[in-house]
């Protein structure tokens, strides 16, 4: 067979075989599920927890909303010196 050709069945083979596990997958959601949904992690990708990365002693500082923080740079620009002519 040509290569072209091998290449189309395989993708054909790999969409159908994820069509029909989805399909499944969706059909015995309710059968076998136990009520209780697998909480989602946010280290998947890693060996070590997220959290592990950054400085668990740095002090959380609060959320500012973006108004206070364009108050507070305006007050910073009112207070600086000026140059007088």
């Amino acid at each position: 067979m040509e290569p072209i050709t091998l290449f189309a069945a395989s993708v054909g083979l790999i969409a159908t075989c994820h069509i029909t596990f989805s399909a499944a997958k969706l059909l015995g959601m309710d059968i076998y599920s136990k009520g209780s949904n697998p909480a989602e992690r946010d280290d998947w990708y890693c060996f070590f927890k997220t959290s592990d990365l950054l400085n668990p002693y740095k002090q959380q500082t609060p959320a500012t909303s973006e108004r206070e923080q364009l108050e507070r740079r305006r007050r910073q620009q009112q207070q600086r010196p000026r140059l007088q002519a």
